[in-house]
């Protein structure tokens, strides 16, 4: 969850304050105490790390791919769908004909093809330099 999101303002923000100040008011302050350990569980557990704003760059993971493996570079986009790889970089440089896959190119030198499952998300990634 984001400071700036409408989740966050319109319902968070006024049940942590409302919770907090009526638990408050009881002979017991360690209620208000346990309220706000659990409304901050809620807060960072309700990140979605599968948001556009987490996508990372291109060349973020070719550098992925070369230093830390194929694996890690995969995981760091699986889960994510087609759509929203489009959205951060841009339509493909080429599609994959036969198979559900993307092919972008980075600084003319690497390649990132992209495979998805059949409803468009991330399953596999691979770099190449050809």
């Amino acid at each position: 969850m984001l400071f700036n999101s409408v989740i966050f303002i319109v319902l968070f923000l006024p049940m942590a304050l409302a919770g907090w100040f009526l638990l408050q008011k009881l002979e017991n302050p360690a209620y208000a105490k346990a309220f706000l350990v659990g409304m901050s569980l809620w807060f960072y557990g309700y990140y979605n790390r599968k948001s556009n704003d987490n996508i990372p760059s291109k060349e973020l993971i070719v550098s992925y791919y070369q230093n830390k493996g194929a694996d890690y570079a995969a995981e760091q986009l699986q889960g994510y769908k087609n759509t929203q790889l489009m959205e951060v970089w841009g339509e493909p440089d080429n599609f994959l004909s036969g198979m559900w896959g993307d092919i972008w190119e980075t600084n003319n030198t690497y390649y990132i093809i992209v495979y998805y499952d059949s409803n468009g998300v991330v399953e596999h990634v691979t770099v190449r330099n050809d």
